[in-house]
Order: C-alpha cells, then sequence, then structure tokens
C-alpha cells in the first residue's frame, strides 16, 4: 500500500516495549468501535473515516527513556502521513519554513519530514488517557492531515 511507504521506518523509532504492552490502546480501539490490524511491532494500523474521507494511521504506546513500567512516563501515540513524497523529490527551503511555521503554531501535534515525506504525529499521557481522549486524538490528526495536505500539495506540483 503506497500510502504506508514509511511508516514502518517511522515504527522502529515510534514503538518502544513489547506487544502486551499495547493493553490500553488496544482496549481503546475496541471499544471505540475502530477496526485496526496489529501490526508485528505491537502498534495498531487504523483508518479514521469521517464523511467519507479516510486517514490510515498507526496508534501505539511508548515509553520515554525506556521507562515502560512507570505509567507517567508512557504516552499514546498516533503517526499518520501527510504527504508522500515522489521518489527523487528534493523538498525546497520554503516547504521545510512552512513545516516549522505550522508546527510553531499547532497546540496539539507535530508536523517533521523524512525523505521529503511529511508526517503528523501527537501523543497523550497514558495515566490519564481515556477512550474519549483517545477517540478526539485520531479525529484530531485525520482532520489535521485533511489541512496540512492542502498546505503542501503546492509544493508537489511546483517539481
Amino acid at each position: 500500500m503506497k500510502a504506508f511507504k514509511y511508516l514502518p521506518l517511522v515504527l522502529c523509532f515510534a514503538i518502544v516495549g513489547t506487544a502486551s504492552a499495547q493493553d490500553k490502546t488496544k482496549g481503546f480501539l475496541d471499544e471505540l468501535g475502530y477496526a485496526y490490524a496489529t501490526l508485528e511491532s505491537g502498534a495498531f494500523k487504523v483508518v479514521v473515516s469521517v464523511e467519507g474521507v479516510s486517514t490510515p494511521m498507526v496508534a501505539s504506546e511508548k515509553a520515554i527513556w525506556g521507562r515502560d513500567d512507570l505509567d507517567f512516563m508512557k504516552v499514546i501515540s498516533v503517526y499518520t502521513l501527510v504527504m508522500n513524497a515522489p521518489e527523487g523529490f528534493n523538498p525546497p527551503a520554503a516547504m521545510y519554513r512552512k513545516i516549522v511555521e505550522l508546527s510553531d503554531g499547532m497546540l496539539h501535534g507535530r508536523l517533521s519530514m523524512y525523505n521529503g515525506s511529511i508526517f503528523f504525529s501527537s501523543e497523550q499521557g497514558y495515566g490519564n488517557a481515556t477512550a474519549q481522549s483517545m477517540d478526539t486524538q485520531l479525529v484530531l490528526a485525520h482532520f489535521m492531515t485533511q489541512e496540512y495536505k492542502k498546505e503542501f500539495e503546492p509544493y508537489l506540483e511546483e517539481e
């Protein structure tokens, strides 16, 4: 699937812990009724659809500084691809500035770039997480991703 071209790479850096450490996130996804696939890393590939528009994303639990024994040192993370760059794409400086500008104004999440492709990610504290806060995190990621696609499409058209 082309949309997930770089997601395995992102997961290599994002996931800490074992598949059993993902129980809270799995419980929330089940409670909310999201269809998901469990990845080898233990993270979950989820597709969030609102009004006929779908956004694939990865949800996982990760430990900060490897401290998966302490709930206050864990977060629930969501990652999604905003824009998949074509092979050999050389991002212009203005695109980097746009990422910084948009990320700086965000109250929730951040944008990042890898090999010209742009990702949106966000975290919430594990200890205070609820199914409702997970749903909010997923839906926000969906809407933000759709909005940011519009911001970055002109850079691909220039190429």
